[in-house]
């Protein structure tokens, strides 16, 4: 059953990439419900199906904020960080030269 977790957080990462969030839940909790049900008559008992279904819903949620933790440090941090060179790099002008140019 360790595939179906990395096969689950694969599916929350790839999701993650192009789903907005409340869609996301959505599917979450649809793939859940499924696979559920499925583990009750395959003859799973009810507490190791809850369980799995707990394990699944936790690798689906996973893998989605794994991808959007990636897109934070892609798409946020490298900028802000570069911004912060930047301003480093720069020297005040004091407040002499301001007030008589």
């Amino acid at each position: 059953m360790i595939w179906l977790l990395l096969l689950s957080g694969l599916m929350g990462a790839i999701c993650a990439a192009g789903l907005p969030t409340l869609i996301f839940a959505l599917v979450a909790v649809a793939m859940v419900a499924m696979f559920f049900i499925a583990a009750l008559f395959s003859g799973f008992g009810f507490l190791p199906s809850l369980g799995w279904a707990f394990l699944v819903s936790t690798a689906l949620s996973a893998g989605n904020m794994a991808t959007h933790i990636a897109f934070y440090m892609m798409y946020v941090r490298r900028p802000a960080d570069r911004r912060r060179e930047a301003e480093i790099k720069l020297e005040p002008r004091s407040a002499r030269e301001i007030n008589n140019p």
